[in-house]
């Protein structure tokens, strides 16, 4: 942040150095995201039970399941148990452009999170001393209730067996990135106007 902050300090864009780097920022990260929605998640390294459950040891429940019949390349054991075999070998190697857009989306709100609050200070300076704190008050208050909708989206949404959660449906990661995208792209065109931003 202390980085960003110093480009926008010195770094305007057409004389601005606040919207344009909103306006980026949030664009950046809602592309990202979509792009997240646009391609999914690799399939899991664990197969999956008909409950939506991943098999990862061969006990009693799952002994007759795809996963656990002896091969050539038969389960090790592990603490006693046996490893189920991996559906998905190469899960972890297939998540790295995951990893990379979930870094520019976060680079992105980063981006136009450190210009808001450097025009949020901008702002609160011109208020009158008698209202003074008024606009830091009313901006972080709408923050804070940004983060608890998206803690709540993320809290029930993704609290399905596919995350390894006690809920028995959930969202797809598809459709959390693609919540998260929208107001992440309506946030770009309504940035600040010139008049605000020196």
């Amino acid at each position: 942040k202390m980085f960003l902050g110093a480009l926008h300090d010195n770094v305007p864009v057409r004389g601005l150095r606040r919207s344009p780097y909103m306006a980026l920022g949030w664009s950046v990260c809602g592309a990202a995201l979509l792009a997240l929605a646009a391609g999914g998640l690799p399939d899991p390294y664990w197969c999956a039970d008909s409950d939506g459950h991943y098999v990862t040891t061969c006990d009693t429940p799952h002994s007759s399941h795809p996963a656990c019949v002896p091969s050539v390349d038969s389960p090790r054991d592990i603490g006693g148990e046996a490893a189920a075999a991996p559906c998905n070998a190469a899960a972890a190697a297939g998540a790295g452009w995951v990893t990379w857009l979930m870094f520019v989306a976060t680079l992105g709100y980063v981006c136009a999170d450190v210009a808001a609050d450097g025009l949020t200070a901008t702002l609160a300076m011109r208020e009158p001393i008698e209202s003074r704190g008024t606009i830091q008050s009313s901006v972080y208050l709408c923050r804070q209730i940004g983060m608890m909708l998206s803690s709540v989206i993320v809290g029930f949404g993704m609290n399905g067996p596919e995350y390894g959660g006690s809920f028995a449906r959930g969202l797809s990661f598809e459709a959390v990135c693609l919540v998260f995208a929208l107001p992440a792209l309506a946030m770009a065109p309504t940035s600040p106007p010139p008049a605000t931003d020196e």
